[in-house]
């Protein structure tokens, strides 16, 4: 779990925003939101720039032929089709900075704004809001929920990403190992081989680009159960799991390396439940703001370890029950409103904020003395913000190994 963040002075606290690696960023361990998406950096051809002239920024463009000599970069956003959008660089607003100070040169600003796609380069991208059922884009691309990560006002998107154009595009993922779609002919009618080598179920392709509740899954799923593949999850859901990427952002992250162990279902999207009341968190489960798109996990109570997962399998140090509370996005919401339980690999004690502590995560008082600690024995460590510790506390999930 990457964080970065400023203090938010207004409210006395830190305000993160908390890059999750693999579910939408782990490269982010720097202090820019980073894509973390793509394994190379976005092809831009670029015919020179000025800002102060006539630009058609998010024209669709196959090259610098296309843009308007004010957004004079033909940047690729789908390798395949050889498409990309007429943008210029720019200079992100910087979350160290204190409001209402804002570096974003993009404009118009209510329309566009300055996304750091790659370390290295910034360019600027339009606004939009995630639906599905109201094009927010270009008709070759989705206003995708995950692109928020790059905004320091969370709850926009950006239209970024190529749309979805049929059911095997939004592959709902089995346990089946493959290298070719054959070996996929008893997963099930249609079932192919996805990209990371894993029998898949063709999805929904929403009818705006964005992928839909499929027909698949588990009716009596529930957010933070342990899982394999996304069968095991709801209609809504996917499964975070070793060796499964995330799906929702599965252009732009990466596997989850193994940090949900033995899996966990979630829900994505949960940020934009306003406009994608299909994916709002269901009854128990909470939308934890700080995952690209926002992410349902299961709620818990602090002191009880059962309220966490209760699964037998979990040992101690793989989840914990965290408050995010003291937390915030760029933009003052809440990473999560209620206790919530997650991974302790993706919360490092050197990840946190502002040099904050792990009993920053737990209730007043710290009663179940949430700390820095081995994640092998619960030791609690010397040094509070060790690179090698977990925030845990008292309530084990299980057996520490």
């Amino acid at each position: 779990m990457g964080i970065s963040g400023r203090v938010c002075s207004a409210r006395g606290r830190a305000a993160a925003a908390l890059l999750l690696a693999g579910l939408a960023c782990s490269d982010p361990a720097a202090p820019r939101r980073d894509a973390g998406a793509r394994d190379r950096g976005p092809a831009a051809r670029d015919g020179g720039s000025d800002a102060a002239l006539a630009a058609n920024i998010g024209t669709i463009c196959r090259g610098v032929g296309d843009c308007l000599p004010g957004s004079p970069i033909c940047l690729t956003f789908d390798d395949a089709r050889g498409l990309g959008v007429c943008t210029r660089r720019c200079t992100a607003d910087d979350p160290a900075t204190v409001d209402p100070l804002n570096e974003d040169d993009c404009r118009p600003a209510a329309e566009v704004a300055c996304a750091a796609l790659t370390a290295g380069d910034a360019f600027c991208l339009r606004k939009c809001t995630p639906s599905l059922k109201q094009e927010g884009c270009p008709p070759e691309q989705v206003c995708h929920p995950a692109t928020d990560i790059w905004l320091l006002t969370r709850h926009r998107a950006l239209c970024w990403r190529p749309r979805c154009r049929t059911d095997r595009d939004c592959p709902v993922r089995t346990p089946t190992i493959c290298a070719r779609d054959a070996q996929c002919a008893a997963v099930g009618a249609g079932a192919f081989c996805a990209a990371e080598g894993r029998c898949a179920l063709p999805g929904r392709c929403g009818a705006t680009g964005l992928c839909a509740p499929h027909a698949h899954g588990r009716s009596t799923a529930q957010v933070g159960d342990p899982c394999t593949s996304d069968l095991d999850c709801s209609a809504q859901g996917e499964c975070l799991s070793d060796g499964l990427e995330d799906a929702s952002s599965s252009a732009a992250s990466g596997a989850d390396g193994g940090r949900f162990p033995r899996g966990y279902c979630t829900v994505p999207f949960c940020a934009f439940a306003d406009t994608l009341p299909e994916y709002d968190c269901p009854s128990g489960s909470t939308c934890h703001n700080g995952f690209a798109g926002g992410r349902c996990l299961k709620r818990c109570e602090l002191a009880d370890p059962g309220s966490c997962r209760g699964q037998p399998a979990d040992r101690g140090g793989d989840y914990e029950c965290y408050s995010w509370q003291n937390f915030a996005t760029g933009d003052g919401r809440d990473l999560a409103s209620a206790p919530v339980c997650g991974p302790a690999a993706l919360v490092g004690c050197a990840t946190l904020p502002n040099a904050a502590g792990c009993d920053q995560l737990a209730g007043p008082g710290n009663p179940t003395r949430m700390s820095c600690r081995d994640s092998s024995s619960g030791a609690t460590l010397t040094d509070p913000r060790s690179a090698a510790g977990r925030c845990l506390d008292d309530t084990a999930s299980g057996p520490y190994r």
